[in-house]
């Protein structure tokens, strides 16, 4: 059982703290029954989350997942702490990072960039060239904060920039500033000073499209997780903090990517299921020829938020184009499920392939000075896949 005790002591403000209290857990846990079960993105309090590297690798391991993956925001930080924790708990593991970037062709918006599978031998090297993703990150929350302050300021609500948003990043340790701690200082704030009913109405009133269930984690008495939900809510409905950002071009991820043998998905956000139907389809697979240009190796989505005859449509041109499928989950806040349910069997077995894929070409990186990569091997690419998988799988 994961006692308090236990939490604090992964949670502790020292790594080596942490791994100790891990060692003793996986020797009180005894023997493990895993499923095959896959979470590439699983971010860590380097980047916001309430889990520290230890604890998250934890949880993992507690879900019976077979293979977990670390992806923070702009940083690799959390990744040897990880790597040591999957070890220890004997958890199949894959590092990452995630980068927020700018697409010209689709009018300039932004969208997350999942760089997958970077060897160990890369991490300091990466972890310099992440800084010129990291530059504008502090005028970039800046600019949240005043966003949020505009929008609530008929409330009575102001987030005080010093106090409040970076004292969270200071408390934390992160070395990059998110907008994730504008929005939860924003949750502090409302909660100390509305009813948790009016929190809903004034959010409301402010065009926020509340699911039921929403309002019901926001109403319901004794939440200890009340103003983790409330940032998340108001996090995922970001589009209606219109500040204006600066984020480098999605070139400069790819290239990223490249240079150190990684595997590069875009990540498709997608708010409400997808109908099956011809504009969609035509939309999609332009989107992906477009990617592929640019060079990208992967699409990641949530196949849930597709009707069946949508997304096979998507599968079918990811293989055409020879890239691979990946699952849009991750875990950023403490409510979210480190468990997918899949909607059919195809979406599960192609997800959890591209998985494994990523352990593979990260495996081979570290292995030898030269490294494979998907688009070295001069076989098919199906047989890539599986070659890569299955070096993944340890098989």
């Amino acid at each position: 059982m994961l006692t308090n005790q236990f939490v604090d002591a992964l949670s502790s403000k020292r790594k080596g703290a942490r791994l100790r209290a891990l060692k003793k857990l996986a020797k009180i846990r005894g023997e493990k029954e895993y499923c095959d079960d896959t979470l590439l993105s699983i971010h860590t309090d380097y980047s916001f989350s309430p889990y520290s590297p230890s604890l998250a690798c934890f949880m993992a391991d507690k879900f019976g997942l077979r293979l977990a993956g670390i992806m923070d925001n702009y940083t690799l930080s959390g990744a040897d702490e990880f790597i040591k924790a999957s070890k220890i708990l004997g958890v199949t593991y894959s590092t990452g990072v995630q980068i927020r970037a700018k697409f010209d062709f689709l009018g300039g918006a932004f969208y997350n960039v999942s760089v997958m599978g970077i060897a160990s031998r890369f991490f300091k090297d990466v972890e310099k060239r992440l800084s010129i993703f990291q530059q504008n990150q502090y005028s970039n929350v800046l600019k949240t904060t005043e966003e949020i302050n505009a929008r609530f300021e008929k409330y009575g609500v102001k987030i005080n920039f010093k106090k409040d948003v970076l004292s969270q990043v200071k408390k934390s340790k992160s070395k990059v500033y998110l907008s994730k701690y504008a929005y939860f200082s924003l949750s502090k704030n409302l909660k100390e000073k509305f009813s948790k009913e009016k929190v809903v109405e004034i959010l409301k009133e402010l065009g926020l499209n509340l699911t039921n269930e929403e309002i019901k984690l926001l109403t319901v008495e004794n939440n200890v997780y009340y103003e983790y939900d409330l940032a998340s809510i108001l996090f995922l409905q970001k589009s209606k903090f219109s500040a204006k950002k600066n984020y480098e071009n999605a070139a400069s991820a790819v290239a990223l990517s490249k240079d150190v043998g990684a595997i590069c998905s875009f990540e498709y956000e997608i708010l409400e299921k997808l109908e099956d139907n011809d504009e969609n389809k035509k939309e999609l697979s332009s989107l992906i020829e477009n990617l592929k240009k640019l060079g990208f190796d992967g699409f990641s989505f949530d196949p849930s938020k597709m009707d069946e005859g949508l997304r096979n449509a998507v599968f079918d041109k990811l293989n055409e184009l020879e890239m691979l499928p990946f699952l849009l989950s991750s875990i950023e806040f403490p409510r979210q499920d480190f468990k997918f349910r899949f909607p059919d069997e195809r979406s599960e077995n192609l997800m959890k392939q591209s998985s494994y894929v990523v352990v593979g070409s990260e495996m081979s990186q570290n292995q030898t000075a030269e490294g494979y990569v998907l688009s070295s091997l001069n076989v098919n690419f199906e047989d890539k896949v599986r070659l890569f998988a299955k070096i993944g799988r340890g098989e």
